[in-house]
């Protein structure tokens, strides 16, 4: 999954950078910050479900001990 993103961020990337020869530098610096925080941001929430995923795994498993 995580291999999935990083080839989302790299296409992403290389749209701006494709982009960036018909904008301003300052506005695709702009883009690819906002885009960098996004996959991180998407990142920490694959994270944290994954982490809620396995207590609730654990807490099923204390259960039926």
């Amino acid at each position: 999954m995580k291999s999935i993103k990083f080839l989302i961020a790299i296409a992403l990337f290389s749209v701006i950078a494709i982009s960036c020869k018909e904008t301003e530098k300052k506005e695709v610096k702009e883009t690819v910050e906002t885009t960098v925080e996004e996959v991180k941001e998407a990142e920490a929430t694959e994270a944290v479900q994954d982490t809620l995923n396995k207590v609730e795994e654990t807490k099923d498993v204390l259960k039926e001990e």
